[in-house]
Order: structure tokens, then sequence, then C-alpha cells
């Protein structure tokens, strides 16, 4: 998608934010306005694209004239933007005008509401005028708190626009910069998450119509005050201005722009809600069945505001008339209702309003997020009474969720819950009265350039023993090491250590500041220690330039046993014959969820797809979730029990809450990976298809990473999308990224969901299946079998025979429960000890020239480093290969480990529950029994895991009548 096309295009809504900015520009060139455009603001969710895109498409801006500054934070970026309204009146001015866009999350608003009060009160140029933007994130997805910013910016004087969807972010957008001209005031802009994240169909170059209305203030034509700067006493002249006149000014300005909308006539019940708020509603009456004309048949009127702040009175009013009742409906605290009552309390004939409180107790919840499902629930009793809705409770399906992670970090290794920027700073405040001696501080370095660094500070100058651990990374907001460590020495800081995967990337003469030490990763623990003993603030940074590649799997890199380096390489992939490809009959519509690692990008493509076979399309990408609702529905979420299609790529997520609430009985599903929590899937939906698409896509592709298009393809084939073939590979191509593999991965996905045997074998015998589960059910013995083989090779057939028999007792009772038997049985029983390491190494067909890095527990038990191996390295593996028949035996050399022992441990422990979990209800059985998986990493994280595994098994034995089972 090109941003300075025209006509229908896919667009999400950080995308409308640039295109508004193009928009503009093209308007004020169609009056003969020579302006130009400045954006600045601080990156983060959910506007964090925004200046991606600003980078990316550099070029374009710079030829329309629009600069993009990023801030160092929120509030210098406001600052920024505060001046561009300086420029016209600065000599030698380039332009009639410079339009302003400020860009921040919620938690930047609060930290910038004295910029923005300062900028807002000066007073906008003519023809310039600045557009606030904030990220609210209601859910708290990527924020330490929930945030709805509509309140804090009327407090910093500004009129607040709430744009409802993506098309209302290009036209609203528009509207409140020219309602900033006309106010002389900065307009607010708040765009939740489902609107910044959403991807919608919209018509690009479609005029947005502005009204200049008559207005007077005070006995005279409107003209606002505008000043390049402004002084203590002016400040104070303007007072009644900003807070009053600024503001009678927007409600004309909105009024005769039609920012709010009435829908209906009815003349019992009217219900407002402002920007995305307003959508749900909808969606919510929608599934209550008040559509379209039932509105009127049933008496309810509705006001769709664009402007929170300060509300339309003459509108509001007129929309109260002859109403016994209004609903207000917002997300978080009472702000437009506190408006509507103050607005409607001294009217002669004024209706009842209902909020956060109703008739009966509470009624629109306070908190979390008022998705169409949730406004349902909260509305449906009341709309039922009053108006005859068509509500009934729905039906409770029981929750399922992942086994606990390991715990959260001791409040000894950092100060915890703080603001960003603040980071350490509440420990400064503890020390004095506590004998904990000192304290890890963690900080992003991108959060210390931004930030941080006056938190340090503060720590510096009140003396505090603290380590500052940061994390530096090639994709942050970061500046170099080296400059960091002399910025650090100039603080005051006592002592900095640079911790690196690879320090010899670090070339002689390096600027270090003096004393500056760099040191392996293998010597984390030790540098940690050695700081903790340095009184006053030291520093330990982080250089992750290069992840560790662990054989393992293992997520912390510092305790990886083994980990590989190999020369780059080209893998023969196998030459299929994908053969012809009937079309399905596809739907006219659908409601479409996918789960999983890739998805974003698959649901672009689709919704782009739609676009081009003319289907009206909305989408919303979520953390590891993605929906799209094609030709059906008004929010881009799919409601709770109407996903028509379900698309997996991580089975155990979508196995569990919330995302396979969205699963009924309408439900078909393509699950891309065989795994026991499958069931869970298998058991919600009418229908399911399932292959193990990352082992296709290796073998045909050589590309894990086109799993995604192996599901989209067969899930097409089967006939549960509406979008055409040729707009889903127009779509592909579009993208632009990988084409002819992608385009493969579609079609080769086609044809298997019509051929579930295809491709046939390339000399590769069927996995062998034992005598032993003949007696189990096809999917039982779908799961075990595999592992089975694996724990034959990883020992020997006695020890896996040892396997199936406790999976047996199992499986006599109950077929789900044995699943999750078999899988966490597995787990324990095939550690990845040095026998194992060295068997999957030798399996793993490394190309020549692979170094090997190998760090086993027996090393570190002895304080040593890790050993390097290149060609030696085979050799050694075999040698150790052939000798696991010493595997825990008292000859076994790497059995007597700390880490060893309590693995074993840990194995008799769970074998001796097996028997017991087969008398218990799955309900009860099903969270003991998966519980192992969640044992992860390897070191002094294996044991915090372990830890961790032992409490919550703990508490799920306490919740079980009779307490009898064995633990620890």
């Amino acid at each position: 998608m090109r941003l300075d096309q025209t006509g229908p295009t896919a667009l999400t809504g950080v995308a409308a934010l640039g295109r508004l900015l193009l928009d503009q520009r093209a308007a004020d060139a169609a009056r003969g306005w020579r302006t130009a455009g400045l954006v600045s603001g601080y990156r983060g969710a959910p506007l964090g694209g925004l200046d991606l895109l600003l980078q990316h498409e550099a070029a374009l801006f710079a030829k329309h004239g629009i600069e993009f500054v990023p801030g160092v934070n929120e509030e210098l970026g406001a600052t920024v933007v505060y001046g561009s309204q300086l420029a016209p009146q600065l000599p030698g001015a380039r332009h009639e005008g410079v339009f302003g866009l400020w860009y921040g999350r919620a938690p930047g608003l609060d930290r910038s509401s004295d910029a923005v009060k300062h900028g807002t009160w000066m007073g906008t140029a003519e023809r310039g005028g600045v557009l606030a933007v904030v990220g609210d994130d209601p859910a708290s997805r990527s924020s330490s708190l929930p945030s709805a910013s509509a309140m804090a910016l009327a407090e910093s004087y500004l009129p607040v626009l709430a744009p409802a969807d993506v098309a209302d972010v290009l036209r609203l957008g528009r509207i409140g910069i020219e309602m900033s001209r006309f106010t002389g005031s900065w307009t607010g802009f708040t765009v939740v998450t489902d609107v910044a994240d959403a991807c919608e169909r919209v018509e690009l170059g479609a005029p947005v119509r502005v009204a200049v209305p008559e207005f007077g203030w005070e006995g005279g034509p409107w003209a606002p005050t505008r000043h390049p700067g402004v002084d203590a006493p002016l400040a104070r002249a303007m007072e009644r201005e900003v807070l009053a006149g600024r503001l009678a000014a927007a409600e004309a300005f909105a009024a005769a722009n039609g920012v709010d909308e009435v829908i209906g006539s009815g003349t019992r019940l009217g219900i407002i809600a402002a920007g995305h708020d307003y959508t749900c509603l909808r969606e919510a009456l929608d599934g209550l069945g008040l559509t379209g004309p039932e509105l009127d048949r049933r008496g309810v009127r509705l006001l769709k505001l664009g402007m929170v702040h300060p509300l339309d009175r003459v509108g509001l009013a007129a929309f109260a008339s002859g109403l016994a009742e209004v609903v207000v409906v917002e997300a978080k605290r009472p702000f437009v209702e506190a408006q509507v009552k103050e607005v409607l309390y001294n009217l002669a004939e004024r209706p009842r309003v209902w909020g956060k409180q109703g008739p009966a107790g509470p009624l629109v919840p306070v908190d979390g997020v008022l998705d169409a499902d949730r406004l349902r629930e909260c509305l449906g009793p009341l709309l039922a009474d009053r108006v005859g809705a068509s509500y009934s409770p729905p039906a409770r399906q029981p929750r399922v969720e992942l086994p606990s992670p390991r715990p959260a970090p001791s409040p000894f290794t950092d100060s915890g819950f703080t603001q960003l920027g603040g980071e350490g700073a509440p420990w400064v405040g503890a020390a004095p009265f506590t004998d904990t001696p000192h304290l890890f501080q963690n900080m992003g370095d991108g959060a210390f350039s931004r930030s941080g660094q006056l938190a340090v500070r503060q720590a510096v100058a009140a003396r505090t023993t603290v380590t500052f651990t940061f994390a530096h990374t090639p994709a942050g907001n970061a500046v170099d090491p080296a400059a960091t460590t002399r910025l650090l020495h100039a603080e005051g800081v006592a002592r900095t250590v640079v911790v690196t995967d690879d320090p010899g990337r670090y070339p002689r003469g390096v600027a270090w500041a003096p004393g500056v030490r760099v040191r392996g990763r293998v010597d984390l623990n030790a540098v940690q220690r050695e700081l903790r003993a340095v009184p006053g603030v030291t520093v330990l940074i982080l250089d992750q330039h290069r992840a560790c590649d662990c054989a393992t799997g293992s997520t912390s890199p510092h305790s990886c046993p083994s980990s590989v380096q190999a020369p780059p390489t080209t893998r023969a992939v196998e030459q299929v014959e994908i053969g012809p490809l009937p079309e399905p009959v596809r739907p006219a519509r659908a409601n479409i969820v996918m789960v999983g690692t890739g998805v974003v990008t698959a649901n672009h493509v689709l919704t782009t797809a739609a676009v081009l076979d003319g289907l009206p399309v909305r989408a919303l990408d979520q953390t590891a979730v993605s929906h799209q609702r094609v030709a059906t529905g008004r929010t881009g979420q799919v409601p709770a029990g109407l996903a028509d299609a379900y698309l997996v790529l991580d089975t155990p997520t979508a196995a569990t809450e919330p995302a396979l609430s969205r699963c009924s009985t309408r439900t078909s599903a393509v699950i891309s990976t065989p795994d026991p929590a499958a069931t869970l899937i298998t058991s919600r939906v009418a229908s399911c298809l399932t292959f193990d698409a990352p082992a296709l896509a290796t073998r045909i592709l050589d590309d894990p990473a086109a799993t995604p298009f192996l599901v989209l393809g067969a899930a097409y084939q089967e006939g549960l999308l509406p979008q055409s073939a040729e707009a889903i590979e127009s779509a592909i191509t579009h993208n632009g990224v990988a084409v002819d593999t992608t385009l493969l991965a579609f079609r080769a996905g086609r044809r298997k969901a019509l051929d579930p045997t295809w491709p046939p074998p390339a000399g590769v015998d069927a996995p062998e299946q034992s005598p032993a589960t003949a007696s189990f059910p096809t999917t039982l013995r779908a799961v075990v079998d595999p592992l089975y083989q694996d724990l034959a090779a990883f020992q020997s057939r006695r020890y896996a025979q040892r396997y199936l028999t406790l999976v047996a007792e199992v499986a006599a009772t109950d077929t789900e429960v044995a699943s999750a038997v078999a899988v966490a049985l597995h787990k324990l029983m095939a550690h990845k000890d040095e026998y194992e390491l060295a068997r999957l190494h030798l399996t793993a067909d490394h190309p020549r020239g692979t170094t090997y890095r190998l760090h086993p527990p027996t090393l570190r038990a002895l304080g040593l480093g890790p050993l390097t191996l290149r060609h030696t390295a085979r050799p050694l593996f075999t040698l150790l290969r052939t000798l696991r028949f010493l595997r825990q035996t008292p000859l076994d050399p790497f059995a007597h480990t700390r880490l060893r022992r309590l693995e074993r441990q840990v194995l008799r422990e769970y074998t001796a529950l097996v028997p017991r979990l087969a008398t218990l209800p799955a309900s009860r059985a099903l969270p003991l029994a998966a519980l192992p998986n969640d044992i992860c990493d390897y070191g002094p994280l294996k044991h915090e895991a372990i830890a961790c595994y032992r409490t919550r098994q703990a508490q799920l034995v306490a919740e079980l009548d009779p307490p009898s089972l064995p633990v620890g």
C-alpha cells in the first residue's frame, strides 16, 4: 500500500495518522496556502509504529514539506511542536503556517501536561494548528497502568476529539487541525489500542468538507489571541479566553461540522457513547436485536459523540428532548456522564441519566475494556426491561488457563512497579529504612535516554547503593555503549561493567570511560557479585548485540548449556507437484480469528485481499491474536462464540482464554501443529483440520516462517475464507516479502487440505508404532508414538517402555489427561543432559565449519568457563552418545551435580503422582498433569522454575478433596 494513493485500500489506524498529514497539506495547497508540517513525539504502543512509518516514508513526507523530529521524550516532543507555531511569526519565515502533530502514550501525556498547557495557551498560528494525539491503552496491554486520556487533555485546556474507527481518524483528524486553527487551541485526539491496531477498508482521497462558523465572543467576532511567546502578565490576561472562549469556539466549530451524530428518532430511551465505545455499543445492540429500524420501533435514540470535551450543549439538549431516560456508555471514569448531567440539570424537563450507576445498581463498568461482549452483558438486562431487547445470560464455558509462570522477581532484586523513568528512585526512598544493603534495578537503554538518566542522577546524589542494569540492543532507542559509559562517569557512577556475548567485537582504542571493563557473558554472575559489593551507584550494561542460538531452546543465553554458530548455508528443498486446485465454495461473509506467530502479516494480506475483492472488512491485531471480519460486524474484534474460522499457529495459546472463547459449534478450525492441547479446541468447534504445517514448510520451502500461509491455504480450500484466491495471491504480491515462497506456501496449503497424505514420503519411513499403544485411541496414539520413539533413542527401548506403562495407566480412564501426561512425562524423562545434547548435535546435520559452544552444569559446578569446539566436536559427541548406558548409574560422571539430582527427584515425584491422576476428574487432573511443561530453561533459572513448579503443585493438591497426593 502506497500512502499517497487514492481509492479503496486497507489502512491501519497508525497509518491513517500518516495519511492525515498528507491530506492536510493537500487541502492547504488547494486553498493556495503555503504551509508545512511538523511531527514530534515519543514512540510507544499503541502508536509505536508511527515513528517507523514516518522514517520509512521520509522522502514522501519531505516532498510535501512535512518534517519529522523524534522527541527524546514526550515532553520535549510537545515543546518542539509548540515551536512550530512560532515559525510564521519569526523573521525570514518560509511558510504561511506550520501544522503540528504531537504523539505519545497516555503516560507521556501525563509527564508532558505542562508543555501542552504552555503550547496551547500561547495559541496556534492562523494557518498552523496542532493535533495532540494520545494513544490510550484501556486494557493495559503495553503500559503499566490502564489509561483514558480525555480527562487529562481537558485539564490541559484542550477540546478533545475521539475517533471511532480508522475512517474517523482521517475525518476527525482533519477537522481537529482546522478546529485548532479556528479556536487558537491545540486539539486533543484520543486513539485507543483497538483503533490504532485496526486495519480497515477506507476510501483514500475522499474530501473532508470543513465549515467555518459565524461565532461571536463578548460582543465581537471571534479572534483568538496568537503570540510567539507569552509572559506572565499577558498569560493572566488571556485566562478567560483560554478557559471559556476557546472552548465555546470549539463547540460552535464542532456543531457546524457535524462532529456529533444522532441516530434514530425513538422517544423512550437515549444512549450516548463516543469514539470506539460507540462502535462497540452498536455491536452490542446488534447482538440484542436492536438493529436499524428496530431502534426506532422500540423507542431508542443514539448520540454518537465525536467531541467529548466540551460537549455541544445545544445539540445535547435537543437530543435529550422528550426522552425519559439517557444512558451514557464510556470506559473508565464518568467524564462524559458528568458533563451530560451538568448540561441537562437545569432544564425544565430533563431525563434521568444513568451511566456508571443504573436503576438497580452498577451499570457500565469503570474497569477494563468495554468491548461488545461486555456491553451486551451489562446493558442487556436494562434494555430488555425498558425496550424489550432480546437478552439472555450467556452460557458460561469453563475457562482454560496455562500453568502459572515462574515467580516474579524478588523485591530485593528490583524496586519494582514505577513509572517509566522512575526506575530505582523507590529504592532511594526505601534504602535508609532497611538492612538490605543493595539492589539491582533493571532499566532499558531507551528508558535511560528518554528520562532514566535523571533517576541515575538522583541515586548518585542520595549516595544510594544500587546497580542499574541496562539491556543494550541494536533495535533499542540507544546511544553507543561507550558514549553511555562516559555519560555515566560524568554523572558520578562509581563503576561500570559491560557484559557481552562477544567481547572481541570491541577493538582496541574504544573510548570507554575510565575504569570500564568488558567481560564475557559467562562472567555475568561473577560481575553481579562484584558490583553488589561496591558502595554507591554502579551500572551493568548487557550488550545484547548477538543473541545466543541455543541448541536446547533456552530462553536465557547466560544459562544456555550448548549453542552453535553455523556458517551460512542453503538447504536443498524437496521439489513437489502441487497439481490442480479446484475452487471451493466460499462464504459470503466470515469472522476469522488467527492465533500465533506470523498472524499479523497473514491478517494484513487477507485484509488487502478483501479490499481487492470489494468486500467490506475490519481487522484487529492483538498480541499473538488477530481478528478479521469480512462483510460482518462493526468492530474488528470477533465477539465471543462468533468465530467462523479459527486458524491456529500456536496451539497452547489458542487452547486458552480469551482466544478460545471466540469458538463455538459454528466454528471450523485449522490447526498447524499436532499437540495435546488441541483436544481443548476440537471439543469446542464443529470441525477441525490438523496437519504439521511447520514440518511441511521446512520440508518443501526450508522456511518455517511460511507456516501461516500454509494454514491460510488450507483454510481457503476448506471454504472458510470469503476472499478469492486471485485476490489473496495479488495481496501476497503487493506485500512484496518472499513472494515466491509465500505463494507456494498458500498453494501447498490448499493441496494439503485436498489430500492429507500429500506430499508423499520422500524415502523416509513412517514413524514406528509401538504395539503397546495399539489399544490407544488414534488421537492419543498420534501423540504417544513419536515420544516413545524419542525416548528409545534417548536411552533404550526398556526406558521407553517404562514411559508407555505409566501413560497406559491414565489412558484407561481419560484420553485427554493421558495426552497431557504423555507430553509432560516425556519432558521430564528426556531432559537435556550431556549425552542427550551430544545426540541432538549429531542428528542436527550442522554444516561444515560449525562452531560449538558448550557450558554444561558439570563445568559450571567446577567454576570453569565454556568450551569452544570445531572439528573435534563430532568425535566427542559420538563418544558421549555411545556412553549413554552410564546415565544415572554410579559410574555416570555427570549425575552428581545439584541440577541432575534435582531433575531425577522431580521425575520420581511425578511418576508417583501419575497413577492417582487416573482417579481424578479431568478438570482436576489436567492442571496437575500438564504442570511440568512450565519447567524450562537451564542452570539457576531451571532451579527457580522447579521451585515454582513445586509451589504450584502444592497449591493444586491443597485444593483437592481429599488432599492425599504425594508432593516433593
